[in-house]
């Protein structure tokens, strides 16, 4: 191996061309694999002290890097730490034994990249695919960061963005009058460029995977850095102008202003609040993250006129009703700076209103008569029970607007579920680049979740006397008429019944047309989701969203026991990094911060699934680690409350089992003088908790806390 490594390099000095066509300063190739090494050691050594660094892992065992020469895989961090060291040795031995290799340089993309010209071909180190693809993320990520080191100076002397940076600073002096919020608004204008031009990477990704060449791509990119920077501040600039005409007044148009670049600098602080607008906040996060521009339109369109008109093909225009242009609830946490986390601010409120009309408008053109629901937010109504947040879904195709009903009462929500729809209103917003393998694709499903309108309609129709209940045959072009035809046959339904499985193809039809326009990525296994997510980056389309069901972890931990708003069944979360090294993504959840956090693509993936699908492979994972005497704590919990809610065990073989598993995890920590403190640890019994308060039993909490201080005494006691 190591000979065809030596015979197969040719050690040139290759330099690259930066974007502003100066040359980039060769590296040493010694130099870029002791970089590596240290990097990597970095990273982990983070990790270790349970920091973060980009993307991290927060909790589970870290990834292991494995391989023949360098020892085989180890699960403890120090090792690992050590194991880095054996990698940088080994390299920097191969390297030093090949000829040339003293004076010889090359450009950190060149070392990389297999198909350069005389780079020398990763795939030729003695290393295991994983010590591959460590070294490779490693190295696309320190190329990264430089990359976006010179696209903020860049954009730092851009004269474009200079002058309307100049020009909004000038405006906020004059309408922001509260010196605190003033300052912090300037202090996230200068953020927003920043992150704006770090997003340089992911553009230019986005125009190679259209074809673009590379010199193309990077000028391409770099121009919508500018343009999106340049009409962010000028959409913002109109909200602070003084304007009589327009429906919302002009003190709260300073605050949407001081609102939309907080957003524009950190999407983080996009929230859903206590409504159930999940999907809409996600569209909003994604915008804001990849096209601040058509955001802030958006938003100074509505505040100004009453109304957005979209980029769509044809365009449609949505008006909002004098209700939703209000300051409603948490909106009215004023000004912005005191606003709490998880609470949506008015900015958000109407962007979220406005895409939920989006989705209704392109659903009313499928009704047959076209249909005029509306989705309005009104003041909530306090210590209504059920609780009532304000949100109305209305239909306006009756004498009076009246509420929208399923069966399971009032809906009050945008009713916007599926990926397709996700899909549908962010592209009216702002049109997805094309090329490409992920051409369109704006969210992501597991397949049984997407099918399940499908299977909806097969229980409807076996309901009804017809077929046996198996899902639709959505490929089937006829399948729906087929249903219909067959349905009109069966005379012995119930006219309630009949007009009820009606509407249920009714709905299935609109549906299935909006899924032939809008089809969306569907997976079937961790490993695909996997793929999808490393395409997408690739491609520069993060942030992606997914849809998750909050019955699973960590969701249902992140919801305190389904809490959050919103939370308590079909909910979606934005994707907005994948860091192959740990082999995790970056979760932003809409409901705060706290449950924004890393997550590995296996605990995602399950996280997409119906929760009782996740039993059996929950079942598998905890036997063989009991097997393999590698306990994992979060999983037996998990698995417990996942067979209890699915009616597998009953309420006392639950606390029992809850019980007797706790003190177990207990004593195994307090034998072995684990840190308490550490993330693994913390995860496990942060659901645990959680699981035992759910009990609402007080008696059951005082038996099983009695019980660690018992078993704590008998340890103590066995060790004089």
């Amino acid at each position: 191996m190591g000979n065809s490594y030596e015979n197969s390099v040719e050690f040139t000095d290759q330099r690259t061309p930066a974007i502003d066509g100066s040359v980039q300063k060769s590296v040493d190739i010694r130099e870029c694999l002791h970089t590596l090494a240290e990097k990597v050691k970095e990273h982990l050594s983070i990790l270790k002290d349970g920091g973060s660094s980009g993307v991290t892992r927060e909790f589970g065992k870290p990834a292991l890097i494995d391989g023949p020469e360098v020892g085989p895989a180890l699960s403890n961090r120090s090792q690992i730490v050590d194991q880095l060291e054996a990698l940088e040795d080994l390299a920097l031995k191969r390297v030093g034994d090949a000829k040339g290799a003293h004076g010889d340089a090359r450009s950190v993309r060149a070392t990389v990249s297999d198909s350069s010209t005389g780079a020398g071909r990763l795939s030729e180190l003695p290393l295991s695919a994983r010590a591959r693809e460590v070294i490779t993320g490693v190295f696309e990520r320190v190329r990264d960061w430089l990359e976006d080191e010179k696209a903020v100076e860049r954009i730092r002397v851009n004269p474009a963005v200079k002058a309307e940076h100049e020009k909004l600073e000038r405006s906020a002096e004059e309408r922001i009058t509260d010196p605190k919020e003033r300052q912090e608004f300037l202090a996230n204008m200068a953020k927003f460029e920043t992150r704006t031009a770090e997003r340089e990477n992911e553009y230019r990704r986005q125009f190679e995977a259209q074809g673009r060449t590379a010199d193309e791509a990077a000028k391409l990119a770099a121009d919508k850095v500018q343009t999106e920077i340049v009409e962010t501040f000028k959409h913002t600039e109109r909200l602070l102008e003084s304007n009589a005409r327009a429906p919302v007044a002009d003190g709260d148009r300073v605050y949407l202003a001081e609102q939309v670049i907080q957003h524009a600098a950190d999407p983080y602080s996009i929230a859903q609040g206590c409504h159930g607008t999940c999907t809409v906040a996600a569209i909003e996060t994604r915008t804001f993250t990849n096209d601040p521009a058509a955001a802030s339109r958006l938003i100074a369109d509505v505040a100004t006129t009453g109304k957005y008109t979209t980029q769509g093909s044809p365009p449609l225009t949505v008006t909002l009703d004098n209700e939703s242009l209000k300051k409603h609830g948490e909106s009215k946490e004023l000004p912005p700076s005191i606003r709490d986390d998880g609470h949506r601010d008015y900015a958000s409120q109407l962007f979220q209103v406005t895409a939920a009309n989006i989705g209704l408008e392109k659903r009313n053109a499928r009704m047959h008569p076209p249909g005029r629901l509306r989705y309005e937010q009104h003041e909530p109504v306090a210590g209504a029970n059920p609780p009532d947040n304000g949100e109305r879904l209305l239909d306006y195709s009756k004498n009076q607007p009246v509420e929208v009903k399923d069966k399971e009462g009032l809906v009050r929500s945008p009713d916007v579920n599926s990926a397709w729809q996700i899909a549908e209103i962010s592209k009216e917003i702002t049109p997805e680049a094309k090329g490409g393998e992920l051409d369109g694709a704006v969210a992501i499903a597991e397949i049984g979740i997407a099918l399940a309108p499908a299977r909806c309609v097969g229980l409807a129709m076996a309901l009804a006397g017809i077929g046996t209940g198996e899902a639709l045959d959505a490929s089937d072009p006829r399948a729906i008429d087929k249903a219909r035809e067959a349905l009109a046959s069966k005379h012995d339904v119930s006219p309630k019944w009949r007009a009820e499985t009606r509407d249920t193809l009714d709905r299935f039809a609109r549906q299935s047309q909006g899924e032939k326009e809008h089809h969306q990525p569907r997976v079937e296994s961790a490993e695909q989701l996997k793929d999808l997510v490393g395409k997408a980056q690739k491609e520069g389309r993060l942030p992606i969203i997914v849809l998750v069901l909050t019955d699973n972890n960590p969701l249902w931990t992140d919801s305190a026991g389904e809490t959050a708003g919103g939370s308590g069944g079909k909910h979606v979360v934005t994707i907005t990094d994948y860091n192959p090294i740990t082999g995790e993504v970056m979760m932003q959840n809409q409901w705060d911060r706290a449950s924004s956090h890393a997550i590995g693509i296996e605990d995602l993936y399950r996280a997409m699934r119906l929760p009782s699908a996740n039993i059996a492979e929950l079942q598998q994972d905890v036997d063989e680690d009991r097997r393999n005497r590698e306990v994992d704590y979060y999983k037996e919990y998990d698995l417990l409350r996942l067979k209890h809610d699915n009616g597998d065990i009953t309420d006392q073989e639950y606390k029992g089992k809850l019980k007797a598993v706790a003190i177990e995890a207990f004593t195994h920590q307090y034998v072995n003088g684990a840190d308490f403190k550490d993330p693994v640890w913390h995860r496990s019994y942060g659901l645990f908790y959680r699981m035992l308060k759910g009990t609402d039993d007080q008696k059951f909490v005082d038996d099983v806390l009695a019980s660690f201080r018992t078993a704590g005494e008998a340890i103590d006691k066995s060790r004089k």
